[in-house]
């Protein structure tokens, strides 16, 4: 992390994630030749997502005009989606990837899927009472039963959508993980009785912001609501849970399973290690060493 700082203030040697003063340089030169450019104003965004500057990048995507390249449009409007999801603005994240069903050919079953988790995880934060101070598009603790609505309605929609394009005459790697998810669902929904979205253990939508290298990108507020939301589906007398205060209970209406706990403890050691908290991560990554025995 201190690696990444010097190299962002241009003090250290450039790193993976701050390539360094000359290519930033090249990008502005390239923002400034061609101001109308849908593709450098993306690539614009992106650098500043890569710094954590999340909000920023969210409102110079927003300036961006439809390009004569659907292709361009779908890129810009899935990173958007995707930096919304890391600033935990779940139902504009949502509407995102619904939008790209319109504009995309590819992969509906995956953005339906996706906008289902997040409307899911919205419906999370109604229930634990965590809000986001200032800004715009944050989820409104008023629509929770609308969250859940929503969340079931996508989900429910998402595995009819597998299929209608492939490659090299198999499924899509994402339509596979689709597909295991929604079986999981549906078969602790037939052992509980509850609720689809009642059925979800570990947090698909922050598993979802991992593969997309979420957690290098959150800022410091963010990381920390990562791991209270996390602890939603945490058993009580597991590490980092986040507890229901008028019952001392956890929030999640099922017992977390071996093979969720293993996830949710690998994503929270992440977030801690993000903050610096590296002796708590190494607590954590014992204890999944403990669940691996």
């Amino acid at each position: 992390m201190q690696m990444e700082s010097n190299a962002v203030i241009g003090a250290g040697e450039p790193t993976v994630l701050h390539p360094g003063a000359k290519l930033v340089a090249a990008l502005l030169h390239s923002r400034a030749m061609f101001p109308n450019s849908a593709l450098w104003l993306l690539q614009e965004s992106r650098m500043l997502a890569s710094r954590g500057r999340l909000e920023e990048a969210i409102d110079l995507m927003d300036t961006a005009e439809r390009s004569e390249m659907k292709q361009v449009d779908a890129l810009l409007i899935f990173d958007k989606a995707m930096v919304l999801v890391f600033l935990h603005k779940y139902e504009r994240a949502a509407k995102e990837l619904l939008f790209l069903v319109e504009l995309n050919a590819w992969s509906h079953s995956l953005y339906t899927f996706f906008a289902g988790v997040c409307y899911a995880e919205a419906y999370r934060m109604c229930k634990m009472g965590l809000t986001i101070k200032g800004g715009i598009d944050n989820v409104d603790p008023l629509k929770e039963n609308w969250y859940k609505k929503r969340a079931e309605e996508c989900i429910i929609e998402a595995p009819t959508l597998v299929g209608k394009k492939k490659f090299l005459s198999k499924p899509m790697p994402f339509e596979r993980f689709v597909l295991r998810k929604y079986d999981n669902l549906i078969k602790v929904k037939e052992e509980t009785g509850l609720d689809l979205i009642d059925c979800i253990n570990c947090s698909i939508a922050h598993e979802l912001a991992y593969f997309w290298n979420g957690y290098n990108r959150m800022p410091e507020e963010h990381l920390k609501l990562s791991i209270k939301l996390l602890g939603y589906s945490a058993n009580p007398d597991c590490k980092y849970a986040s507890l229901n205060p008028e019952t001392g209970k956890s929030y999640s209406k099922i017992k977390e399973t071996r093979e969720e706990s293993f996830l949710r403890y690998t994503l929270t050691s992440i977030s801690l290690r993000r903050l610096g908290l590296i002796d708590e991560d190494l607590y954590l990554l014992g204890n999944l060493k403990v669940l691996t025995v």
